[in-house]
């Protein structure tokens, strides 16, 4: 293993209820020569031949679609895991993205109730925002993410040598994600993260600049994490984005990937507000992201009348009343808030068109990425 120079790059320890756990960030210049060792490794398809894995591991390869996460899927995996021979005091290796950490954290929380997992996110969007938090979401039926529960790995370990298997999208996605982190701490957070996030939209960057952004957002994610461990304050602020985006998924049928629509949906927050002059460096980010990637296709296949019913599911409203995370400019501590408004025809219209004209804004002439 040939390792890079990555000592300006400190680990970082979650303190948490359940476990305290940590993120190491590794220089690594050739995929090919890093050799994975675990009880069982669970992984993305995608590395099947481009991992050298001992011969000998047992290794699981999950085509990593969000059909591989729901329900009766899942319940496979368990049969798999008692196959290969796993015990109690077995631990498992997930190598891949939010969805193989999704199904990671749910199996090993429930196998033989409960087993000590390790994990490597392989997308940028994992790397700098759902690695951190133990959060496992599950679908069911046609209702995404609707179980789930806490079961964080023991250690995270970055390589920010898996970003060049990506594309540009996934790297745009992954972006969004922690471009949301940021924007939700404050606007100074926002723009230490415009710097740094600079040398990796370009293309030309050295590994040392990715881990660079990822510590500092992760950084930033700790502070709500460790705040809030289950979700119950501070950190549902970090759904910011995500009432709009999983509805905008479900209405084009997932055409749009999940860090888009993220991006689309904090457009869509900011067009709800009425487009305050304050949110305008968010909102030329996440169209710099958009137009570098977001296929037009994806756009023209909106469904309205599926937005509205994916958008009406969601599991943050309560009776009578929706829930939405929106920017603030009152706020000293944090650049996000939560409010609370009455559910109805009205408000739903309005919700819909902050969302449509988010697309139509994407939809126009492109920035000059400067």
């Amino acid at each position: 293993m040939t390792s890079l120079p990555l000592a300006s790059v400190p680990s970082i320890v979650i303190r948490s209820s359940l476990c305290n756990y940590t993120i190491d960030f590794h220089g690594l210049t050739d995929l090919g020569t890093w050799h994975p060792e675990a009880d069982l490794i669970l992984t993305d398809a995608f590395f099947r031949g481009r991992i050298s894995f001992p011969k000998e591991q047992p290794v699981i390869f999950v085509e990593a679609t969000e059909a591989a996460k729901s329900l009766p899927q899942i319940i496979e995996l368990f049969v798999a895991l008692k196959q290969a021979g796993l015990g109690r005091g077995s631990r498992l290796l997930a190598v891949g993205g939010g969805v193989i950490q999704d199904i990671a954290t749910f199996v090993t929380s429930l196998y033989m109730r409960g087993i000590a997992w390790d994990y490597v996110p392989t997308t940028f969007l994992g790397m700098a925002d759902s690695c951190m938090g133990g959060k496992s979401s599950i679908n069911v039926g046609a209702f995404k993410n609707l179980i789930g529960n806490f079961h964080p790995p023991r250690c995270i370990d970055i390589l920010p040598v898996f970003a060049r298997t990506l594309p540009p999208v996934e790297m745009a996605g992954g972006a969004a994600e922690a471009a949301k982190i940021a924007f939700c701490r404050g606007p100074e957070t926002f723009s230490r993260y415009l710097e740094l996030v600079q040398p990796v939209l370009s293309g030309a960057w050295s590994e040392q600049d990715l881990a660079l952004l990822l510590h500092a957002t992760l950084l930033v994610k700790q502070w709500f994490v460790e705040k809030d461990e289950f979700d119950r304050a501070e950190r549902r602020c970090l759904n910011f984005g995500h009432t709009w985006g999983h509805a905008l998924e479900s209405a084009t049928q997932f055409a749009i990937p999940h860090g888009l629509a993220v991006a689309l949906g904090m457009m869509a927050a900011v067009r709800f507000l009425g487009s305050p002059s304050y949110c305008l460096p968010l909102w030329d980010h996440c169209l710099q992201l958009l137009h570098l990637t977001l296929d037009p296709a994806a756009v023209e296949s909106f469904e309205p009348e599926r937005f509205r019913r994916a958008f009406l599911a969601d599991k943050k409203h309560s009776s009578g009343y929706y829930h939405l995370i929106v920017p603030t400019s009152s706020g000293v501590e944090l650049g996000v808030e939560e409010i609370t408004t009455p559910a109805g025809d009205p408000q739903l219209a309005a919700i819909q068109l902050a969302m449509e004209e988010a697309l139509q804004a994407v939809s126009s002439v492109p920035l000059e990425i400067v």
